[in-house]
């Protein structure tokens, strides 16, 4: 059996009113218990994650963003893969087998650099070289692209499964909602591989902060991961609300989807230290009196 685990928009190195990096710590680690159970309850064979981005916040991504910052890229790089090495792929090495890959998020892109120059791919590089140094055992395919593939999105094999994974950030929306755009684009990379025979089962993306799983024509699955990052402000100024604070995980035997599972981190809570400021009352001047204008 295998468990095709998602993780997206940890936006490691933000500080917001519930996020910092001490947070962010404590969170992985209680969803890495969350999936250690699930493996193991599912005596999985392989776990495979698959990162969709936004994994670190990046820098200079819009003008205000070194105001929300609690940690610099060259940081958020090294202390988040040494994170993820440490508190998330090492004990689920230690469950089933592991593999590796991911896509680049928009938060990453450095400005004024070419395309490539991405923080999230640096964390993925640095990332393998300290389970490396750990001496986990683990395979990864971050850096492969097969002919169809691009920067931004790759199709990747999960065994017997094929999933097509990307940030999402090049997705059309209708009113904010993101689905019909997935939709359409999701039937043209169906169309666009199976020129060349390759067939994907799933495809997974990131960037809207929310949940959502549904089907679209030819039994395939369109997977919008959800976010870990608490007091978001972009999902709350942009559609309303925070986002929705959970990763995902497939369990699939073969081809065959067995079951879905939602990794979320319930102890977080905003920060009660957080003040917001009391709206102003206005209060009558009771020395003013009503006058009457003379008549002209």
């Amino acid at each position: 059996m295998d468990l095709l685990l998602f993780a997206s928009d940890f936006h490691y190195g933000r500080r917001t009113a519930g996020w910092n990096s001490r947070k962010a710590a404590a969170c992985l680690q209680r969803i890495t218990k969350q999936t250690s159970k699930i493996a193991a309850d599912l005596k999985v064979d392989r776990i495979f994650v698959l990162f969709l981005g936004d994994i670190v916040d990046g820098e200079s991504v819009y003008p205000d963003q070194a105001y929300e910052l609690e940690l610099v890229g060259f940081e958020q790089v090294y202390e988040g893969a040494e994170l993820f090495a440490e508190h998330f792929i090492r004990p689920l090495a230690a469950i089933a087998q592991v593999h590796l890959d991911g896509v680049p998020g928009n938060h990453a892109y450095l400005r004024f650099a070419n395309k490539k120059t991405n923080l999230d791919a640096l964390f993925y590089a640095t990332l393998v070289q300290f389970l490396k140094e750990m001496n986990v055992r683990f395979t990864s395919s971050f850096f492969q692209r097969s002919r169809n593939d691009a920067l931004e999105v790759k199709v990747t094999t999960c065994n017997q499964v094929r999933v097509l994974i990307g940030h999402g950030h090049f997705i059309r929306t209708v009113a904010e909602i993101p689905f019909a755009g997935a939709q359409r684009r999701v039937l043209s990379w169906l169309s666009t591989y199976a020129v060349n025979n390759m067939r994907f089962e799933v495809a997974a993306f990131g960037h809207f902060h929310r949940l959502a799983f549904f089907a679209v024509p030819g039994n395939k699955y369109v997977l919008f991961n959800g976010c870990m990052l608490a007091h978001d402000e972009f999902s709350l100024t942009r559609y309303g609300h925070h986002g929705d604070r959970v990763w995902t995980a497939l369990a699939f035997e073969g081809k065959k989807l067995l079951s879905l599972h939602l990794l979320a981190d319930q102890e977080l809570q905003k920060d009660s230290s957080l003040k917001m400021v009391a709206p102003v009352k206005e209060v009558s001047d009771l020395r003013t009196q009503k006058r009457q204008l003379p008549s002209p």
